[in-house]
């Protein structure tokens, strides 16, 4: 899942529901500022198969975004090559699910 700023209200509904069960979920998650916009951080730490990944476009001299951490974390495109993974994309429409 990725979910940049709003986008993540669409996730919160999945992670919940396939919390505790068999299938690991991965999320990308990109928000301004970690401490001032990070707002379910301590609740997905709660979910033992949720790994998060995020992304603070403030919090650094160049902005980073969740594509970048996409880039970084290359593992993600072996989840949906070789093992036929799913990708959703929720949040603003813009230049992000292009990047995504």
């Amino acid at each position: 899942m990725v979910g940049p700023g709003t986008g993540i209200a669409a996730f919160r509904s999945f992670i919940h529901h396939l919390a505790g069960k068999k299938t690991q979920m991965h999320l990308v998650f990109g928000c301004r500022n970690e401490t001032t916009d990070n707002y379910y951080a301590k609740e997905w730490e709660t979910i033992p198969n949720l790994k998060v990944l995020t992304a603070f476009s403030r919090a650094e001299d160049s902005k980073v975004y969740v594509q970048h951490i996409i880039k970084r974390n290359m593992y993600l495109a072996k989840l949906i090559v070789e093992e036929n993974s799913v990708i959703y994309v929720s949040g603003r429409a813009k230049l992000m699910p292009n990047s995504v």
